[in-house]
């Protein structure tokens, strides 16, 4: 596919993008996960490999740098330099959630194997410090101790050197690490910056790659337990239904990559938590739930990411209830948060008190505006649901936002709304797989990263549009549609891939 328009987002897009380090250029560096989702994207559908090198360029260096919790997982807020090497420490659900999912869909696109280890991490860092017994996670780890930043995470090559006493294992670490050299901060304490794959290390010391990753291991398990020794951050136990609903979304994106049964039961947990405990009979979201209280109407970005995580939860699953709650909050949103003089939403709800100005949120940022996943959400029930008037409506909040003057000028806040643009270009599809195994043959399928694919599927009659008339019991069928207008059906995922890669 080509689209000039695209392409010239996507050019000054790459020209803000830093070719050393990854990341946007700056002297203070934000993940900024939907920008690479939006490069990954472009790239694999313009085969434009600048995009898949800025993209791999950004994780791999978040993913060696200081940004990263090298010994429990999970990331920082941003990092205080162009290296990635000193973050503010201050840890959020909100961060790692996405990039729970930007990692996942990245290893789908390139196979490479530290992503994985990346997401597995960042789920246990999540389940062991910000995880509630009730399903969803918390808020936020704080940066500081006693009011000093860091102590928590950063360690003296003292500290180092009497925790490990093996030699071997000792000189591994501490290079690896880069322990007094590259990975000094401030007071002589240093922050674990490898910058490079243990792979890579291990071809630059003569060494075998194996064997550093055993005592790496070896080592991080010692200084990880001393760790767990130290006072911890303080949690912030506020259980938000934005940031939960982009949980929901990286755990879905982890478990189509991994097909770890746990990383689906925990999505669906905070899907079901939110259904139990933030929906209200009217239909409304509460935004916050905390010491068994929830509180605050919902604003706009509950709403819609709580909406798009239960369109991947059906996206993963083919449990159709989540469609009919992702439809219901839409039906709820469109009477309370609508504009009827523009099809951008307002941000706060009409049940609110009435202020001044209701004010609407359109550039996405560290996490995507509220609308442009609103309109994602609107056109993904589009499909799903065959409403053409949902299809309409998401077009015509997207040419609201693309037709506004400073739109190209301003696309590294636009990326998410590049998503959707992605998704209005004429190369989208629906799979829809059919019978005894159509999870199985789902699962096989999504191993490849297919963006602009929407997956549909039952093992019984269905009331969805695009599913009626489909189903034969006993019998396998995948379809590859195009604009709802299916080829003839094929029984193996073989001949399924085959018609997909005719198409791309």
């Amino acid at each position: 596919i080509k689209d000039s328009i695209l392409t010239g987002y996507a050019v000054e897009l790459l020209a803000s993008m830093d070719t050393l380090y990854g990341g946007r250029q700056g002297g203070i560096k934000f993940p900024n996960p939907n920008t690479l989702d939006f490069l990954l994207a472009y790239g694999h559908l313009f085969e434009d490999f600048s995009a898949l090198d800025a993209v791999q360029l950004s994780l791999d260096n978040m993913a060696y740098g200081g940004i990263y919790d090298q010994l429990g997982g999970g990331f920082s807020r941003y990092s205080t330099d162009p290296y990635w090497k000193v973050p503010h420490f201050e840890k959020m659900l909100y961060d790692n959630a996405q990039l729970i999912a930007t990692y996942s869909k990245a290893y789908r696109a390139f196979g490479n194997e530290d992503y994985k280890r990346i997401v597995e991490e960042t789920i246990e860092f999540c389940d062991r410090e910000l995880a509630s017994e009730l399903g969803p996670y918390y808020s936020s780890l704080d940066a500081d101790i006693n009011g000093e930043e860091g102590t928590y995470y950063v360690w003296s090559e003292e500290e180092i050197n009497n925790l490990l006493k093996e030699d071997k294992v000792l000189n591994i670490f501490k290079s690896y690490y880069q322990i007094g050299a590259a990975g000094i901060w401030e007071y002589d304490k240093n922050v674990l910056f490898p910058q490079r794959s243990i792979y890579d290390f291990a071809m630059e010391y003569g060494l075998d790659p194996a064997e550093c990753e055993l005592a790496l291991n070896e080592a991080r398990k010692v200084i990880l337990n001393s760790r767990d020794q130290r006072e911890k951050p303080a949690l912030d136990d506020k259980i938000l239904a934005s940031w939960n609903g982009l949980m929901i979304q990286g755990l879905c994106e982890a478990y189509r990559s991994f097909e770890n049964p746990t990383y689906l039961s925990k999505a669906n947990a905070i899907g079901q938590f939110i259904l139990d405990n933030m929906k209200k009979e009217d239909g409304s979201l509460y935004r916050n739930y905390k010491g068994e209280q929830a509180s605050i109407n919902a604003f706009l970005d509950d709403y819609a990411n709580v909406a798009k995580g239960f369109l991947d939860l059906y996206a993963v699953s083919f449990d159709e209830k989540w469609i009919h709650e992702a439809d219901t909050l839409l039906t709820y949103v469109n009477d309370k948060f609508k504009d009827d003089n523009n099809p951008i939403y307002f941000y706060t709800s009409t049940a609110d008190n009435p202020l001044m100005t209701r004010k609407k949120e359109i550039l996405d940022g560290v996490m995507p505006a509220s609308n442009s996943t609103l309109a994602r959400v609107i056109a993904d029930l589009g499909v799903v649901l065959e409403q053409k008037p949902f299809k309409a409506q998401s077009l015509e909040m997207l040419q609201t936002i693309t037709n506004r003057p400073n739109f190209k000028r301003n696309i590294g806040f636009n990326t998410n709304w590049g998503l959707l643009y992605l998704e209005k270009l004429e190369k989208v599809y629906e799979v829809v797989v059919m019978g005894p195994d159509y999870l199985e043959n789902k699962g096989v399928l999504e191993l490849d990263y297919l963006p602009n694919i929407h997956f549909m599927g039952a093992n019984q009659a269905s009331e969805l549009p695009l599913l009626q008339g489909k189903y034969v019991p006993d019998a396998n069928y995948i379809y590859v549609c195009k604009s709802s207008m299916c080829k003839f059906p094929v029984e193996t995922v073989e001949e399924a891939q085959a018609l997909l890669d005719k198409e791309f």
